[in-house]
């Protein structure tokens, strides 16, 4: 029974492999620019035409996942999106083989081990994997600490609190919610009581210096210790009426993404009724408050790509849970569970194929017609058209510093148009327009027709 068991553990992942390197050549053939890509991919083109990050670039978002996805800016000021999106799937990879060593230090079980990494990093590319996203650059550093504080643990080598400190510090530098891996790290802290005012005081240092080096880096005159503390929470860039965050999802489209999230994670199912095998492990507590404050990141916004800040930690409790069950009954219905997840994500990402070729097919023939009317270079805000063609059309912001790529809704029409200078346009749909005709009575305004949709072209002259 266990050979066979090993046996369809291993020909499941090489399959799961395969699927995640058809996966991502799927990825680079057809690559799409969201919403969200084009506005990192925007700020990250300020950014390496020397702009300064905070100073000159108005924004919520932490730099480091924004500048690693960029970095092809560095060769070229208009690269082709697959370079981007080539740095995100290597850091989706990276994320899994950080998963794969903290994987092994749970399970003992090769077979597993391979297994569940081939399956969370298809889960990784699943959910919105495909996209230029912030959040497996913050989980890798996440990762990283939770890596180097184990090997603490083993060693009580203070240096590896110090780079822990460091990994939990970059996390947070590449989104906000990165954070949130010091909370089950420090309550383990507390938990052992081995030199603990000494595991505070190296880990603070650790994570103070790459802030540190950060704030040395965009310093100026102007640019205080707070106006710094206040941008790196995300509260630096003044926006009217903070709509547009997530929040605003209906029950139904969140209950959607949790129906999707459930049938993506099976074993979720089989879990709560194995739990208690695990709970006298060493670092059960740790792993589950790691799980729950992730968690807390769909209080703030409610996205599918944020359930990448979950998986990894519910994936290593899944894997706490196979070590200490050792029941051929629970080790099957544990297989075939991740097994129906596999098939159920595959006949998902199958039958949106052609759905994403066009889509991609669309993006282009939309950049073209859109680059006809208001040419590349030109400095633009899009009002309820994608937040992608800041990127694919070439376009920069209007204002930097006090409008930048925030998405429509994020500000007031009339703030918008109060930083329109002269010779900048603004790109409005249908729908956004109505909300634009009190403000504009001075400013020249054209309709014309993009790929069937009905679009106004306004213009300070």
């Amino acid at each position: 029974m266990n050979f066979n068991l090993n046996k369809a553990l291993k020909l499941v992942t090489a399959i799961v492999f395969l699927l995640n390197a058809l996966l991502i050549c799927n990825f680079i053939l057809y690559p799409i620019v969201s919403a969200d890509s084009g506005y990192y991919l925007a700020i990250a083109r300020e950014f390496y035409q020397g702009k300064t990050y905070f100073v000159d670039i108005g924004t919520i978002y932490n730099p480091l996942a924004i500048v690693t996805v960029g970095l092809p800016f560095l060769l070229d000021s208009n690269p082709d999106i697959r370079y981007h999106i080539l740095i995100n799937i290597g850091i989706i990879i990276l994320v899994g083989f950080c998963f794969y060593k903290l994987s092994t230090s749970f399970l003992k079980k090769k077979e597993w081990n391979y297994l569940l990494t081939g399956f969370f990093v298809l889960l990784l590319l699943y959910n919105d994997g495909r996209y230029v996203i912030l959040e497996p650059l913050s989980v890798v550093f996440q990762l990283v600490a939770l890596i180097f504080y184990l090997n603490y643990l083993k060693t009580h080598a203070i240096s590896r609190l110090f780079v822990m400190g460091i990994g939990i510090s970059l996390a947070f530098l590449s989104k906000q919610y990165g954070l949130f891996i010091a909370i089950p790290i420090g309550l383990s802290m507390l938990m052992n009581k081995r030199a603990l005012l000494i595991q505070i005081a190296v880990t603070a240092f650790g994570c103070v210096i790459p802030l540190v080096v950060f704030y040395i880096s965009i310093h100026n005159s102007t640019f205080t210790i707070a106006d710094f503390v206040q941008s790196i929470l995300g509260k630096g860039f003044a926006i009217d009426n903070g709509n547009g965050t997530g929040l605003e999802l209906d029950f139904k489209s969140r209950m959607l993404f949790l129906l999707i999230f459930i049938a993506t994670n099976l074993y979720l199912i089989v879990l709560p009724f194995y739990l208690n095998r695990a709970l006298n492990t060493k670092h059960f507590v740790m792993i589950t408050v790691a799980l729950f404050s992730s968690f807390t990141v769909l209080f703030f916004a409610f996205y599918q790509h944020y359930f990448i800040y979950v998986i990894p930690y519910l994936l290593l409790l899944f894997a706490l849970v196979i070590d200490q069950t050792h029941t051929n009954l629970f080790q099957w219905k544990a297989f075939i569970l991740v097994a129906i997840s596999i098939g159920l994500m595959t006949y998902s990402l199958a039958s949106s194929f052609n759905s994403k070729k066009e889509i991609y097919q669309s993006q282009l023939k939309y950049a073209s017609q859109l680059n006809a009317i208001v040419p590349p270079n030109s400095k633009v805000y899009l009002s309820g058209i994608m937040p992608s063609f800041y990127y694919s059309c070439q376009f920069n912001s209007i204002d930097s510093k006090k409008v930048s790529y925030a998405f429509s809704g994020y500000l007031f029409t009339s703030t918008i148009v109060k930083y329109l200078d002269k010779g900048e346009y603004l790109v409005v749909s249908k729908d956004s327009y109505k909300a634009y005709q009190k403000v504009i009575a001075d400013l020249k305004v054209s309709k014309h027709l993009i790929d069937k949709e009905e679009i106004y072209i306004i213009q300070k002259e």
